[in-house]
């Protein structure tokens, strides 16, 4: 078994904040929690079940730093697969977020 630590926003009875730009007025306890890791590739997946499914899927997009590319081919390709997967009616690209309806 693979294990690794974490990092949680830890419970505090103080509004958390956190500045991305200068760390030193940050307020955010981190709580640190040892994990035992699984490949979720080598488990079986039901979307009905846990909410989310794996699948083998392989983009035609070579290069996703190609924004014209990525932007000309991927949606498409997304959208195919969320049908396909979800038995959706229409799935719906709201860039950056996709909606499956």
């Amino acid at each position: 078994m693979t294990s690794a630590v974490i990092n949680y926003a830890a419970r505090t009875p103080y509004r958390p904040r956190y500045f991305a730009n200068d760390h030193s007025r940050d307020t955010v306890v981190i709580n640190p929690v040892a994990m035992n890791l699984t490949n979720g590739r080598e488990c079986v997946s039901d979307l009905d079940r846990e909410g989310f499914v794996l699948v083998d899927h392989v983009s035609a997009v070579a290069d996703f730093t190609d924004d014209v590319t990525v932007a000309k081919v991927h949606p498409a390709e997304i959208i195919s697969l969320l049908l396909a997967q979800t038995g959706a009616d229409e799935v719906l690209i709201m860039s950056p977020a996709i909606l499956a309806i």
